[in-house]
């Protein structure tokens, strides 16, 4: 019985037990599960303020990248409306400014882009062709091409500012910043400033409000089927224009980003693989993302510590006694309070160093927001301005009185003076950055530059508004600066004219003063050395005969001297032209040797020239008449200075091609010989190597000037080599085109035997303003059996032509005459009389090539350059009026 009633009171003991032990355990499970649930919630919780905390971060900076992108549009405007720097680039662009301007406007670039922290600048034609640029930290002779926005700025007539891109072969992030240049209308190029995007733009970008180690802030931009970092990563340093991560990889913030997600975003970090917490914004007006992120296990591996020992806690409280529920409830209070209390400090923290005056203001615009900065910029203090004013407070009452009617205007609508002048266009969604003036509570102004924007709500309804403002009284310094360095150069540029001008009066005087000298020394010696070759051809005894050799070769000998004279201030002048027309090396070599190998004989030299076989029958392409010239001075002066031995003239080829050639002349003599230190010096104008040479041998010294000179121009180089008592050789080298064989036109005159008449029945009208040059020409005429007619001038010579227009085979008319000019003369002939066909031959002793020009537009068929040669004259008569006289 007692066995029976033991058993049954055990029973339900232990069934009591049992269910006392489940019931405890699923307290116990409860408590687990409020306590898994709970530490859920709390590291949720604490994520969503690490994750809001980086969406703040991220639309803050994504504002200050706008409006420090748009302050840079309003300083390419403020350069754009510069004068002096946009006519000095203009000028350049259009070719039309001298090389003392170029420098000029070069320097003034440098200086706008120190003033500016420009890292450099490329000056650039509407091609996108570089006409200038200025070395930075890239490579500037490997600028990336900036043509797509040059045509782009062109086109709007605006400032355009470029995304970030590499500098080739650098990789450095750079911006431009292109400001369009236009003359009435047509575009002539631009200027491109560079930005160095580590300089100026990703600093504020990369900026952390408070030291964290694995936090950081990026700009990325999807570049095809990639994400390209546009700034350097904290664990990354050569991330910018270099890192790119696929579009596959989905799980980095970047992609998701670039794939248009905004606000939050986790995932794995784009480069290491870790997880991360993140927020991303996009960049307003570009295709830039602005993405901030932390190390997940940074940001929540002390809040999981925490979390796992309030679970303990909790647990240990719960199974204590309610009074613990209470103090963790408390607990939890004071977390969230000091979890505010810190994201508000995070908070202050940012807006006190944003390094902007930040302002915030409700809709009727009570200010309830003051950072440091805008204390600083206005001093006012901030608890004087919160809750209490508006910023009308600190603004200038003028200004926002102009400014009230100036917006009036723009936007149609009356817009009154006071807090809304400020709000009006963000009003209507345009937050684009002024200029305006803050008056401090002392009275001092400050210049900066604002932008405001509107906050809005879901409706789109606005809820009040955000200023941001910086100083820029040191960029408007620079621009005081930058208008009195204008002035300067204004003055400058306006003397560098009056200058010009100057020098270009100067040098016309200079050429009239070289033709008159010309036409009156040559004119003379017209008379002299004509009269001299008719006396020679008369019967004259030996002694006479000597006589008048000697006067024509004193005669020449002086003609050479002027002639001299007159191309060395042809050269000073620069109206010194080279002339290309094909012509036969080996006749040019036969001339010289013709002309120079009677003076080498009188003197018992033997003159030898030599030429390279492959050049015997080389057509060259370049200006004979002048290579004769050097020639004639270098071997003349072997000739001259050589009292015994021989003269060679060698020509070889140092370069020979189906096309172009480069030859080497040289003329060597066994002579007095130079002094090698001396050597260098003769090639300058009148300088001969020793003074006692110009006693014994004479000469103006500057025929070795004359012949540098004319090498110079060909293209060409020239020097010396000798020793005293041992010779001396000169030489020169000069580039030529080479024309097929073949190809060179017989330009000989035709040979004539020097035996009888050779112009008979020639009827010429001669007209000269000196009767001693009429006469030598009639006598060298008659000589030849031409018949000539005598005219005094131009007026006399049209009256012998209306009276009989088919009298005369050729006209010889001398260009400077009074009463009528020759030239006058010939357009009448050619107008008024209708006598197009009639030979009109100038006599000339113009040398420049002006002065020719000036005798073909009269329609002269031909010149001869004073004094004239009887042959040249007989010559050109054959050519062009013997034709004509056999027709008839």
């Amino acid at each position: 019985m007692r066995t029976f009633l033991g058993e049954r009171e055990g029973r339900p003991k232990l069934f009591r037990t049992a269910i006392s032990v489940c019931a405890a355990t699923l307290v116990a499970l409860g408590l687990l599960a409020s306590a898994k649930g709970l530490y859920e919630r709390r590291i949720q919780e604490l994520q969503k303020s690490i994750e809001a905390q980086l969406q703040s971060i991220a639309k803050l900076k994504a504002r200050q990248i706008s409006v420090w992108r748009r302050e840079r549009l309003a300083d390419a405007r403020v350069l754009q409306a510069n004068r002096p720097l946009i006519a000095a680039a203009r000028r350049w662009l259009e070719a039309v400014a001298s090389l003392r301007e170029m420098q000029e406007t070069h320097g003034y670039l440098k200086e706008v882009s120190r003033n500016y922290k420009f890292s450099g600048f490329v000056l650039l034609d509407p091609d996108g062709q570089r006409i200038d640029w200025s070395k930075h930290k890239g490579n500037g002779r490997r600028n990336v091409d900036d043509t797509a926005l040059v045509k782009d700025s062109l086109l709007r007539h605006e400032p355009e500012l470029s995304d970030i891109h590499a500098v080739p072969g650098a990789r450095d992030p750079f911006l431009s910043l292109a400001i369009p240049i236009f003359h009435k209308n047509t575009p002539v190029g631009a200027i491109v400033f560079l930005i160095d995007a580590r300089d100026d733009l990703l600093p504020m970008a990369e900026a952390w409000p408070l030291p964290t180690e694995g936090a950081e802030t990026l700009i990325v931009r999807r570049e095809n089927d990639a994400v390209l970092f546009l700034s350097d990563s904290k664990f990354r340093a050569d991330a910018a224009m270099h890192l790119r991560i696929p579009l596959t990889e989905i799980n980095a913030p970047a992609v998701q980003a670039a794939l248009g997600r905004q606000g939050e975003i986790d995932g794995r970090d784009d480069d290491r693989g870790v997880p991360v917490l993140a927020a991303g914004e996009r960049v307003p007006d570009t295709p830039w993302v602005l993405i901030t992120k932390i190390d997940a296990e940074q940001a929540l591996g002390q809040a999981r510590q925490q979390a796992r020992l309030e679970l303990a806690g909790l647990l240990i409280m719960l199974s204590a006694s309610a009074l613990v529920f209470s103090g963790v409830a408390d607990a939890k209070k004071r977390r969230h309070e000091k979890e505010l209390a810190q994201r508000e400090a995070f908070e202050r923290s940012i807006l006190d160093n944003a390094g902007a005056a930040i302002v915030a203001a409700t809709e009727d615009g009570i200010i309830r927001l003051f950072n440091p900065e805008a204390e600083r910029l206005t001093g006012y203090a901030a608890a004087e301005m919160i809750d209490k004013q508006t910023p009308e407070r600190y603004h200038d009452v003028d200004e926002i009185a102009a400014r009230a009617k100036a917006l009036s205007t723009q936007i149609g609508e009356i817009v009154e003076p006071g807090f809304p002048v400020f709000v009006a266009m963000a009003r209507h969604a345009k937050s684009e950055p002024g200029e305006w003036t803050f008056v401090q509570k002392n009275g001092r102004r400050v210049p900066v530059v604002m932008t405001i924007t509107a906050s809005r709500d879901g409706t789109g309804a606005v809820t009040g508004f955000l200023a941001l403002a910086r100083d820029i009284s040191e960029r408007r310094a620079m621009e005081l600066a930058l208008q009195a360095e204008h002035a300067r150069l204004q003055e400058s540029f306006r003397l560098l004219a009056v200058a010009k001008k100057a020098a270009e009066a100067a040098n016309s005087a200079k050429g009239e003063f070289l033709a008159n000298m010309s036409h009156e020394i040559r004119t003379p010696m017209n008379s002299v050395l004509g009269a001299a070759q008719l006396l020679r051809a008369e019967s004259l005894s030996v002694e006479q005969t000597e006589l008048v050799t000697q006067i024509l070769e004193a005669g020449r000998t002086l003609l050479g001297v002027i002639n001299d004279i007159l191309d060395f201030s042809k050269v000073e002048a620069g109206q010194l032209r080279i002339d290309r027309q094909p012509f036969a090396l080996e006749e040019t070599l036969a001339r010289v040797g013709s002309l120079l190998g009677n003076a080498a004989h009188a003197k018992d030299l033997s003159l030898h020239i030599e030429c390279a076989p492959e050049l015997h029958s080389a057509v060259l392409m370049g200006d004979a008449l002048r290579l004769e010239q050097i020639l004639i001075n270098l071997v003349g002066n072997a000739v001259k200075f050589t009292a015994r031995g021989d003269v060679w003239l060698r020509v070889t080829a140092l370069t020979l091609t189906s096309s172009a050639a480069r030859l080497r002349f040289e003329v060597q003599d066994t002579g007095v010989g130079i002094d090698a230190e001396k050597a260098s010096r003769l090639f300058e104008p009148f300088i001969q190597a020793d003074s006692a040479i110009t006693r014994r041998f004479g000469g103006t010294g500057l025929g070795l000037s004359i012949s540098k000179r004319l090498v110079e121009l060909m293209g060409g180089a020239i020097g010396a080599e000798g020793a005293v008592g041992k010779g001396s050789t000169f030489w020169f080298e000069l580039p030529f085109d080479l024309q097929p064989e073949g190809s060179l036109a017989a330009q000989a005159s035709p040979q004539h035997a020097n035996v009888g008449p050779r112009l008979s029945g020639l009827r010429c009208l001669v007209a000269d303003d000196i009767p001693m040059n009429r006469v030598v020409i009639k006598q060298m005429l008659a000589r030849e059996g031409a018949q000539a007619t005598l005219a005094v001038d131009g007026q006399q010579a049209l009256q012998y032509l209306q009276a009989e227009p088919k009298a005369f085979d050729a006209v010889l008319m001398d260009v400077q005459m009074p009463v009528m000019d020759g030239l006058s003369a010939t357009r009448a002939i050619r107008g008024e009389l209708g006598l197009t066909e009639l030979p009109v031959i100038a006599l000339t002793a113009g040398v420049l090539p002006e002065q020719r020009q000036q005798t073909d537009e009269a329609g002269c068929t031909d010149f001869l350059r004073k004094p004239v040669d009887l042959e040249e004259l007989v010559a050109m008569l054959l050519r062009i009026a013997a034709p004509r006289c056999r027709e008839k």
